[in-house]
């Protein structure tokens, strides 16, 4: 009789285990099952981290600036709240660093921050240094105000619960929750972001990526509901490359430790997971080619780079031509009858970047739908493509159908009406 029972259990353990392991394996393959995929409103392959801080001063405008000409899905840039309660993009709370002087500015006044100095050391690559003429902390609302259209990543330096109230007010002000992605390392304070507003995508805290590497590894992944939007990590060959960066020999227990954690963490069926649930993993720092090639190998959604323009010409060298969402093909096709001309045009949407739009003309189409306003403002204005190929109602009629997140109302419509006024009279 207790034979009987013994094999009883052991038959009914192996088979609940069983039945777990193929669930497991079912769910992690097709979480769509039980999970809402997550829907953000913008894929980032492009980020630039600190607005490109090898190209430019890091966190300035200039240096933003710079990055939204090289192309880049997102800037990604810090903040912490000044003494009079203004909303500083800066890294660094010290001034040492990037200002050469004592001080901080959580204890400074906005008006009596000191100028950054004229070269800034890259974090991570000393070797690298940003310049440029911009030496000014812009404030958040700044940034937010000059590009309303760039998906931005806002990493909360402080546990500072006016901090994220203020941060939040500006996000909510210009119209930004569906294209800002806020966090910070410590899981207390992205507990209170999503809590204050759990309608901004939000970043894994250092705890939360701990939980995920966890789950995977003991296949409990597939039955946990995940609230994060975005999954974004420091690359573990970045630690060990500083060895020759910093001159800095590592024990063999910190190289263990690194090898561990990227054998655990970055792995290629993790990320396909995570990227099926409509969560997508950014590498960082990355600023080689060989580096952007090892990342996206592995799956990665996205690579931060110090280096805006050497991403996106190793971008379009690998894949010339299309854009850095990886959605080659145009999100959709357009077609309607121009009141003008009473003909059936052709528009192609939604196309955010000026390669885009050449090609998007060179093959016929008649119109662009953008949700970057301002560059294709731009680009027609440099071309004279309008112009030159008599479809500025077309183009007008467009721009009636044009979003732009921040603008004021109407703001799409006159787009291309400075251009193409004279024309369509």
């Amino acid at each position: 009789m207790t034979v009987s029972v013994g094999y009883i259990v052991g038959g009914v353990s192996i088979l609940a285990f069983g039945s777990y392991v193929i669930i497991s394996v079912v769910l992690f393959k097709f979480p769509h099952l039980i999970h809402k995929k997550k829907q953000p409103k913008f894929r980032a392959v492009h980020i630039s981290h600190r607005g490109g801080a090898a190209d430019r001063i890091e966190n300035t405008m200039e240096a933003f600036k710079n990055a939204v000409a090289a192309g880049t899905d997102m800037l990604e840039l810090d903040c912490h709240l000044s003494l009079d309660q203004q909303v500083v993009v800066a890294h660094d709370d010290a001034f040492v660093r990037t200002c050469g002087c004592e001080g901080r500015i959580t204890q400074t006044n906005y008006e009596d921050l000191p100028p950054l100095m004229k070269e800034v050391t890259v974090d991570f690559f000393p070797s690298m240094k940003g310049t440029g003429a911009d030496r000014r902390m812009p404030l958040l609302e700044e940034v937010f105000e000059a590009f309303p259209c760039i998906p931005m990543n806002v990493d909360i330096k402080d546990d500072d619960d006016m901090l994220i109230e203020k941060v939040n007010a500006l996000i909510r002000k210009y119209d930004r929750e569906d294209i800002t992605v806020w966090g910070n390392v410590k899981d207390r304070v992205c507990q209170k972001l999503y809590k204050v507003n759990p309608r901004v995508p939000l970043l894994f805290s250092g705890l939360r990526v701990l939980h995920l590497v966890l789950l995977f590894w003991t296949g409990l992944l597939p039955f946990v509901s995940i609230k994060e939007t975005f999954l974004e990590v420091l690359a573990p060959v970045l630690v060990l490359d500083s060895e020759r960066l910093f001159q800095r020999r590592f024990g063999c227990f910190i190289r263990f430790i690194v090898w561990t954690g990227d054998k655990l963490l970055i792995r290629p069926a993790l990320i396909r997971h995570l990227e099926r649930r409509g969560i997508q993993t950014f590498l960082w720092v990355l600023n080689t080619d060989f580096d952007f090639e090892r990342a996206f190998k592995t799956g990665a959604s996205g690579v931060m780079t110090d280096r805006p323009h050497l991403l996106r010409a190793w971008l379009d060298q690998v894949k010339p031509g299309s854009a850095s969402s990886r959605e080659d093909m145009p999100t959709g096709w357009r077609r309607q009858q121009c009141p003008h001309q009473m003909r059936t045009e052709t528009f192609l949407w939604v196309l955010n970047r000026e390669y885009q739009f050449e090609a998007a003309f060179q093959a016929g189409a008649t119109g662009v739908m953008t949700d970057r306003v301002w560059l294709l403002r731009e680009y027609l204005q440099r071309t004279g493509r309008c112009l030159e190929q008599n479809n500025a109602a077309p183009l007008l009629n467009t721009a009636q159908h044009l979003k732009c997140r921040g603008s004021q109302p109407g703001s799409a419509v006159e787009l291309l009406k400075e251009i193409t006024l004279k024309d369509v009279e």
